[in-house]
């Protein structure tokens, strides 16, 4: 279990401050906000206010909503000084507890490994990726439920694939290659579910003594527990530990994809979602 997340790794990976490193920082959302982009970047905005005047960018608050204009403004500050000088500090910074801590984990031991995950955009791919072969390990293969396609075609444009990409193989959909199914409702949210974490977000990593550790959000999600987490982990440990894998009886090679999808369609058929957010058949 690798702890990690794109708040975790990601700007370790800026080693340039280019715009396919710092796609990531200014994604299009509905909730995006000034401080949510200066926290992504390990950036207090009191202690950068010169370089954001520099940049053009008062007056403003942590809340101010990140606007197409204000994305562009910020893309430009960022790559270029003063802004550009403070940011790669921190990336800096944050690159090498992050490095301290997949060598602990034996990620860049030289041993070919594999990554699992859901998939997403992939920009936590492409950072991971990028981390290891500059550290001149061996990169990782990936393995993915799916690739979404990027919300934004021009940061799509941007981001460009790149070798990361071709490390990786996906199950079900790849809709940045245009490969695998179409994606269809709760698809993905049975995926969450079924690898839902019993702890909070990872933050960054510290270091204690001779070891590094994750930093979470929160020690235990206490929601999700409520919720019943532990009940369906233990109903997939059941499965697993009762599944028949004698190749005389069952053949290993099936493409199961097909009867995955279905049951996924009739799961999220019968399935709703609660005001706060969880799920109940």
């Amino acid at each position: 279990y690798l702890y990690a997340s794109r708040r975790s790794v990601n700007l370790a990976s800026v080693y340039d401050a280019s715009a396919a490193e710092l796609e990531w920082v200014v994604r299009r959302s509905e909730t995006l906000s000034l401080g949510v982009v200066l926290d992504r970047l390990d950036l207090d905005g009191r202690d950068v206010a010169d370089e954001l005047a520099a940049a053009g960018l008062e007056p403003w608050d942590d809340s101010t909503p990140v606007t197409d204009d204000l994305r562009s403004s910020l893309q430009a500050a960022m790559r270029s000084r003063p802004l550009r000088d403070v940011l790669l500090a921190k990336a800096k910074a944050r690159r090498e507890v992050v490095i301290e801590y997949l060598r602990q984990e034996g990620v860049l031991d030289g041993n070919g490994f594999g990554v699992v995950d859901i998939g997403g955009v992939g920009s936590q791919a492409r950072s991971l990726y990028e981390l290891c072969t500059r550290s001149g390990s061996d990169p990782p293969r990936f393995f993915f439920v799916g690739l979404d396609a990027h919300p934004d075609p021009e940061q799509a444009r941007v981001a460009g694939g790149g070798a990361w990409l071709e490390a990786a193989e996906c199950y079900l959909f790849d809709q940045q290659r245009g490969r695998g199914i179409a994606p269809f409702r709760g698809l993905i949210t049975s995926v969450q579910l079924f690898c839902a974490a019993d702890h909070g977000t990872v933050t960054g990593y510290r270091r204690r003594g001779d070891r590094v550790e994750p930093v979470l959000k929160a020690d235990r999600d206490d929601d999700v527990l409520a919720w019943g987490l532990p009940a369906v982990r233990e109903t997939l440990r059941q499965f697993v530990a009762n599944l028949v894998l004698d190749d005389e009886l069952v053949d290993l090679g099936a493409d199961l994809r097909g009867a995955v999808c279905g049951v996924v369609r009739e799961f999220a058929r019968d399935v709703v979602v609660t005001k706060n957010g969880y799920l109940k058949s």
